[in-house]
């Protein structure tokens, strides 16, 4: 944090994050957009792979494989 605070003249980055977008004080068109990225990041990939299931199953299977080896990098 001190070094943060040193490189940006005394406030950190994200707090000026914070104050630049949260003007408002209720839910924004931003607060609503974000959300819906947020949820999308764990419905896509599944609405995704329903719909290669449907078409392909070989690449399916690929696409299955690739989303498990992507799970366990990121754990690792």
């Amino acid at each position: 944090m001190a070094f943060e605070r040193a490189m940006f003249g005394g406030v950190t980055p994200t707090v000026t994050l914070q104050r630049w977008f949260d003007a408002s004080p209720g839910i924004s068109p931003l607060d609503i957009s974000m959300t819906a990225v947020y949820l999308g990041h764990f419905v896509v990939p599944v609405a995704v792979g329903f719909v290669v299931w449907r078409y392909n199953r070989v690449v399916y299977y690929r696409y299955a494989a690739a989303m498990v080896i992507v799970a366990l990098l990121g754990l690792w």
